[in-house]
């Protein structure tokens, strides 16, 4: 339930009226089975325009697990994405992919370190939470967006199973200090991450040495 506005002289003003009067009337939360987002206050928010000269921005949204992030899903080429790549929080590229295109393999972010701070501190309570945030110019952070549901839990995953199994692991509800403790081998499992090297592969027992390091 968006409107991205580049330019206000182009818009019109009924049609954005009209829309922004059927966003107020909308279920939202029952729509998708989001039950949670029915309980909050109906408003329209206004944001500023950040677009880039290139074309839009970047969008880094960090999956965090009981207070850590663990994935990175970087979305290309605007709303819906063209393109879309998981990275590890070592910016590791993953091979796994969802409804987008898999994105190209690309640098890390000057401010990951800083923006993985930002994404862990805003989730701290929550057992899982991805935060939404953009870089612009390599120097500036801006918060987008924050969602304990991505994608009403509807988005399937390539290779769906042991993808789910692999991120599943990261998440235990019961108790948070166990999560990621047992992980369910899949002759899929091996590749889902690459490694530091072109030949080098993260496997979940790699990275649960990594996380506890």
């Amino acid at each position: 339930m968006n409107i991205l506005v580049s330019d206000k002289r182009t818009i019109d003003l009924g049609v954005v009226k009209r829309k922004c009067k059927e966003f107020l009337e909308s279920p939202y939360g029952g729509l998708k089975n989001e039950r949670h987002y029915g309980r909050i206050p109906r408003r329209l928010l206004f944001d500023r325009f950040l677009g880039g000269e290139d074309g839009p921005l970047n969008d880094y949204r960090f999956l965090v697990f009981h207070g850590r992030c663990e994935f990175i899903q970087l979305d290309q080429g605007g709303v819906p994405p063209k393109w879309r790549r998981f990275y590890t929080r070592q910016w590791e590229a993953c091979e796994f992919a969802t409804d987008a295109p898999l994105a190209k393999v690309v640098a890390r972010p000057a401010k990951l370190d800083e923006m993985i701070s930002i994404a862990e501190r805003l989730s701290a309570g929550f057992d899982f939470m991805r935060v939404d945030l953009y870089l612009l110019g390599d120097q500036r952070i801006v918060f987008g967006a924050m969602t304990a549901t991505p994608g009403a839990g509807r988005k399937r995953f390539h290779p769906s199973i042991a993808t789910a199994f692999y991120l599943g692991t990261f998440w235990n509800v019961a108790s948070p200090s166990e999560a990621g403790s047992s992980w369910p081998r899949t002759e899929q499992s091996a590749d889902l991450c690459d490694g530091d090297g072109p030949d080098r592969v993260v496997t979940r027992d790699t990275m649960a040495r990594r996380s506890h390091a």
